[in-house]
């Protein structure tokens, strides 16, 4: 997780969850159980109100896991020329 500071989709100051893996990781439940220990830490000891999720409308592997641990597709933007979502789960705890 990290705080992007710079602008994307018109918002600044939002903490995004990412992961990238070697492809011999790949469909392991890595990147679901790694991403709901961010989510959970974000929540409880850093009390985040949200955290942001995007990828790329054609990755449906990292929508999948992003959608598993609980965020919302919001919207789709144009990133780097290619269509992303913009996803996003709120504070619960």
């Amino acid at each position: 997780m990290k705080l992007i500071t710079e602008k994307t989709n018109g918002y600044t100051n939002y903490y995004d969850i990412g992961y990238r893996f070697i492809r011999n990781s790949w469909k392991k439940g890595y990147a679901t159980e790694s991403a709901k220990a961010v989510i959970e830490y974000g929540f409880k000891v850093l009390n985040l109100p949200e955290i942001i999720g995007i990828a790329d409308v054609e990755n449906f592997s990292s929508i999948h896991v992003l959608e598993k641990i609980g965020l919302k597709k919001i919207e789709q933007f144009d990133y780097e020329q290619r269509m992303h979502h913009w996803m996003k789960i709120e504070n619960q705890f």
